[in-house]
């Protein structure tokens, strides 16, 4: 979750916070995809499906060819295959569980409602050192469970 008005109250920001959350999404990803990968002694590939949104898909298409070509800003992208695939949320069960997940994860951070997101919390990506699948970004002292548990 990102605190906009924290994060973006300097104007030299590169990248808006959509911009921002896709690419520490794909990065996140593209992380878990090797260690798990490598914990099991296989190379997994992945795909991110979006729901289909004819204003976005255009800009994140682009962005994943972006990303494949050149990298992010902390690694290249080899275990993500292709851009998104977009599809119609209505008829995929997996999308409509991950929009079940953002909506208890803002709920967690905006109300501090915590049935739903505890519920999901335990599913985070972990490493020895702490959680990683999921990140605060707000100001520093945040004492929220995420910013404790966070690697």
């Amino acid at each position: 979750m990102i605190d906009k008005p924290f994060v973006y109250k300097s104007a030299g920001h590169p990248y808006t916070p959509f911009e921002f959350a896709f690419r520490e999404l794909v990065q996140r990803y593209e992380y878990f995809l090797r260690h798990r990968g490598a914990a099991i002694g296989q190379s997994l590939i992945g795909l991110i499906v979006q729901d289909n949104n004819d204003t976005m898909a255009r800009r994140l298409t682009g962005m994943m060819r972006r990303f494949h070509a050149e990298g992010t800003r902390w690694t290249h992208i080899d275990h993500i295959i292709e851009t998104p695939l977009f599809v119609d949320s209505h008829l995929t069960s997996m999308v409509q569980m991950a929009d079940l997940c953002g909506y208890a994860t803002r709920r967690f951070f905006e109300n501090s409602e915590r049935d739903l997101f505890d519920r999901i919390y335990p599913r985070f990506d972990r490493t020895n050192h702490g959680v990683v699948g999921i990140r605060h970004y707000t100001a520093a002292g945040c004492a929220c469970k995420v910013c404790r548990d966070h690697a």
